[in-house]
């Protein structure tokens, strides 16, 4: 009986000998990392849309994109990369309590990559949202507002001023 007790005792330590040694020969572990890139942010200057100092009341004033009066927004980001811009544009500006129709017009926004030479910008509606790339060598964009000033015959005389607001973001392409 003792030998029984014994060879079963014997018998039971190998099996789980051996067993511990069988399930830490199935064990396997890797480490790998997790890793991204994140881009160049957003960067941008820009001057103002001017329609100087000739307005008249009653007669409508307009400033072309291609003006030197035009707005000029000028962004740098990741080269080859797509974004998206989007105008708030004001429908008045104000003097005081004084208020003065603005328009934009479907051709009073325009757009070009590494040029700044507003003539050759493709046109587009700045009433919204623009998808483009930026330029795939210097990662540029350049941006050209016009737009149009509408004076009642019995405008108040004054300085008058309306905020325009560019946001723009990659689109993840």
């Amino acid at each position: 009986m003792q030998f029984i007790k014994k060879t079963t005792l014997y018998a039971a330590l190998l099996l789980a000998f051996i067993g511990f040694g069988l399930s830490q020969q199935a064990h396997a572990q890797l480490t790998v990392q997790a890793t991204g890139t994140v881009l160049q942010p957003l960067q941008m200057t820009g001057t103002d849309l001017n329609f100087g100092n000739n307005i008249f009341p009653g007669l409508d004033k307009g400033v072309d994109r291609t003006e030197s009066g035009a707005a000029q927004f000028d962004i740098s980001g990741e080269a080859g990369k797509e974004v998206t811009a989007t105008l708030t544009l004001p429908s008045e500006m104000s003097d005081g309590s004084n208020s003065m129709s603005i328009t934009f017009g479907p051709t009073d926004g325009g757009h070009a990559m590494a040029s700044t030479d507003q003539a050759s910008a493709t046109s587009f509606d700045p009433n919204s949202p623009l998808t483009t790339t930026l330029d795939a060598t210097d990662g540029s964009l350049h941006l050209w507002l016009g737009g149009t000033v509408s004076p009642s015959y019995n405008q108040p005389a004054g300085t008058y001023q309306g905020d325009i607001t560019l946001d723009i973001a990659y689109t993840g392409n």
